[in-house]
């Protein structure tokens, strides 16, 4: 992807997204805590990437449970109704 004069391939626009999240965490965020919001950041990451995409896939790309991905598109899907109102 091209942002302005920079690229990114796909592993550093997940490493992007992960950072992200890691920089959303407080300050006294255990390492368990911090590594739950970095997977919950990649598997948003990927569904906004391709939405029509299947959660088996989503859950293999990012070592997760298919629940997990269910449960973070219900929360995209909640964000952007509430957006909308």
């Amino acid at each position: 992807t091209r942002r302005g004069d920079k690229a990114h391939c796909l592993q550093c626009r997940r490493a992007i997204a992960a950072e992200a999240a890691n920089e959303t965490a407080p300050a006294g965020a255990t390492r368990e805590e911090r590594a739950k919001l970095r997977a919950e950041a990649l598997i948003e990451f990927e569904i906004r990437r391709d939405p029509d995409r299947p959660n088996g896939e989503i859950a293999k790309v990012v070592r997760c449970s298919v629940p997990a991905v269910l449960k973070a598109r219900r929360r995209l899907e909640a964000s952007s109704q509430k957006k909308r109102r």
